[in-house]
């Protein structure tokens, strides 16, 4: 029909379903969520209550950790370098790392609005094409009026001829 995009983030997994989506066991989850690492809300179903959780809190844990986990090179150096100096290079360090943050994020965005665009385009043109058929009825069923008086004039002028 149409490829309309699934709204991914707020998708919430069970426990199961979260650890198959990152990789992790699931005692592992329970234990982030226990930590309050992981938030994650007990939602009822029929045999009692379960934790749920949301795919943007895990994506979100992960980005963290990502950003946690990456090692930072450290150099000895003979020559001191100035406090202000230090400063400058770690600035600049930061920034540099949120250009290329801002960038993957400016890149998701604006895939998901093009994929959202794509949904819209194909959502009115569906729209086109029922209203399309809506008038065609309609037309048709004025054409029937129109046709049986004119059928029903035809046999009264033969009725009366006979």
């Amino acid at each position: 029909m149409n490829n309309i995009p699934e709204v991914v983030k707020l998708e919430k997994l069970t426990i199961k379903e979260a650890s198959e989506y990152i990789n992790k066991s699931t005692s592992w989850i329970r234990k982030k969520i226990l930590n309050g690492e992981i938030e994650a809300k007990k939602e009822s179903f029929k045999y009692g209550e379960r934790y749920k959780i949301r795919k943007e809190e895990l994506d979100n844990y992960q980005q963290k950790a990502k950003i946690i986990n990456e090692s930072v090179e450290v150099v000895e150096v003979e020559e001191k370098i100035s406090k202000q100096d230090l400063m400058n290079e770690l600035i600049q360090a930061v920034n540099s790392q949120n250009k290329a943050l801002i960038s993957e994020t400016m890149s998701d965005i604006s895939q998901k609005i093009e994929s959202q665009e794509q949904a819209i385009k194909e959502l009115t043109e569906e729209v086109r094409q029922l209203k399309k058929q809506q008038n065609k009825s309609l037309l048709d069923k004025v054409k029937g009026l129109f046709m049986s008086d004119k059928n029903n004039l035809k046999e009264s002028k033969r009725n009366e001829k006979n």
